[in-house]
């Protein structure tokens, strides 16, 4: 799994108790010819993990905490 295009769509909440950050990421599955690419959103409380909001998994390794820095 590839993660690429970070985008922060929105931010809601109103101190830094209940931020919450709505995102979406390109995942890119598979290899050579059976490679997909699909956008799909994640969200993260203030002090938390990115997860799927779709699936609820949380989003594996820190690849998108390193996309969101840049």
């Amino acid at each position: 799994m590839e993660l690429s295009n970070f985008k922060l769509e929105k931010t809601e909440g109103e101190d830094a108790t209940n931020w919450r950050y709505f995102s979406s990421v390109d995942v890119t599955t598979g290899f050579w010819f059976w490679k997909k690419t699909a956008r799909r959103g994640i969200c993260r409380n203030f002090i938390g993990s990115y997860f799927f909001t779709d699936t609820g998994e949380y989003v594996p390794s820190d690849d998108v905490e390193k996309l969101a820095r840049v």
